[in-house]
C-alpha cells in the first residue's frame, strides 16, 4: 500500500496526510496478522483469504499450513488432557 501511494503522482496534496495516515494503518494491522500465530491460521481457514498470493507468497502459505497442524496437534494433546483430568476428578 505504501509503495502504491509513494508511486501514485495524482493525489492532490492536501489527500496526502489521509493517504499516508491510511498507509500506517494499513501497515500497522498487517503487522499485527504477520505477529500474530492465529490470525494467519484463520486466513488459511477463511476461503476469502486462503491461498490468495497477493496476501501471501505459496512459500508463506506452506509455513501457514505447517502452523495450523502444529495448532491442531497441540489442542488436540489439550483436550486430551482436560478430559482426562476431568475423568480423573470424578
Amino acid at each position: 500500500m505504501r509503495n502504491f501511494l509513494q508511486r501514485e503522482e495524482t493525489i492532490p496534496e492536501n489527500l496526502k496526510p489521509f493517504s499516508n495516515s491510511l498507509a500506517e494503518a494499513i501497515n500497522d494491522r498487517v503487522k499485527k496478522l504477520v505477529n500474530n500465530r492465529i490470525l494467519q491460521i484463520s486466513t488459511i481457514l477463511d476461503p476469502r483469504f486462503a491461498y490468495d498470493e497477493e496476501l501471501w507468497s505459496k512459500v508463506r502459505w506452506g509455513c501457514v499450513e505447517e502452523e495450523l497442524i502444529a495448532f491442531a496437534k497441540e489442542s488436540e494433546n489439550l483436550i486430551f488432557l482436560l478430559f482426562d483430568i476431568k475423568l480423573n476428578k470424578y
